[in-house]
């Protein structure tokens, strides 16, 4: 008596006589006799095509897939920041706003009891806390235009030594004489093809955040070799704990020990943008109360 017809599908890769590989589709069933095979029907068919088809929609589906979910974790991070953003900002905005309202309220209220000093006193402190709700919004809107690829780099010859001088004097000058920023040149040469906006936003960035983190002195020394200008600035103030220093340049990052300073945690990641840009390299060195150190490598053009 003859056994049911068992059948065989499978799909393997087959040497052909001139070396080359097809894939293959083999079906088949088997004739038996009792319990003896005694016969196999069956045919090959050439799916080399359609498998490297399959495999080419497979690689386009795996990409697609990644690529969504690479949007929507950036989704997700612009979601957070956002939200990070309107609790910064709605923190950094509420003092100033009290500050100008509570002056100009008593101006309106007593200006005709106070004497021209007060009034001027009073005004100035409502000038400073305008000067600090712009500089907040235009960290903000430099970000916004970076992230946006808007924000350009423009080379031209700058003397660079006399940038930082002038940097150097007016960062000193915001800082009514509290902190003294000691300034060495190690260059032999002063002129060099770079961006002085750039420039200026990452050394104002780094000098602002060493005077807001520490006491009195601060360090900044610049020195040269035959590729790259090097600039280093150095504070001795309350440092930074190791676990978060990896995290420093993240929009809107602020380290834990940093909440007593006013701040958006703009300004570093804005100054690792800049850098960045101008071909070149950052980082960072922290021990808790003794102080921070940025070093900053840029290319020589």
């Amino acid at each position: 008596m003859t056994n049911p017809q068992t059948n065989w599908t499978t799909e393997y890769r087959y040497k052909c006589a001139n070396g080359f590989y097809k894939n293959v589709l083999d079906r088949a069933y088997v004739l038996y006799s009792g319990h003896k095979a005694i016969r196999m029907i069956g045919a090959m068919q050439d799916i080399t095509e359609i498998t490297e088809y399959r495999h080419s929609l497979e690689r386009k589906v795996e990409k697609r897939t990644l690529e969504l979910q690479a949007a929507l974790s950036k989704e997700k991070e612009m979601v957070d920041l956002q939200k990070r953003f309107i609790s910064i900002a709605s923190h950094e905005f509420r003092t100033p706003l009290s500050t100008i309202s509570l002056a100009a309220g008593f101006i309106k209220k007593f200006h005709q009891k106070l004497t021209s000093f007060e009034i001027k006193k009073r005004l100035d402190s409502i000038d400073t806390q305008v000067v600090r709700m712009n500089d907040l919004l235009q960290d903000v809107l430099t970000v916004s235009k970076i992230d946006s690829g808007k924000d350009e780099v423009h080379w031209k010859d700058i003397d660079l030594k006399e940038i930082i001088e002038s940097i150097v004097a007016e960062v000193g000058n915001s800082t009514q004489g509290t902190h003294q920023i000691n300034f060495i040149w190690k260059c032999k040469q002063q002129q060099f093809k770079s961006d002085e906006n750039k420039i200026r936003t990452i050394l104002i960035n780094l000098l602002n955040n060493a005077v807001k983190f520490s006491q009195e002195k601060i360090d900044l020394e610049v020195s040269c070799s035959k590729n790259e200008v090097r600039l280093r600035v150095k504070d001795y103030g309350v440092g930074i704990p190791q676990e978060e220093i990896g995290k420093l340049f993240q929009p809107f990052y602020r380290a834990s020990n940093a909440s007593f300073i006013t701040g958006t945690g703009l300004g570093l990641s804005i100054v690792s943008k800049a850098v960045e840009m101008l071909g070149g390299r950052i980082e960072v060195q922290s021990e808790l109360n003794k102080g921070t150190e940025f070093k900053m490598q840029l290319p020589i053009q």
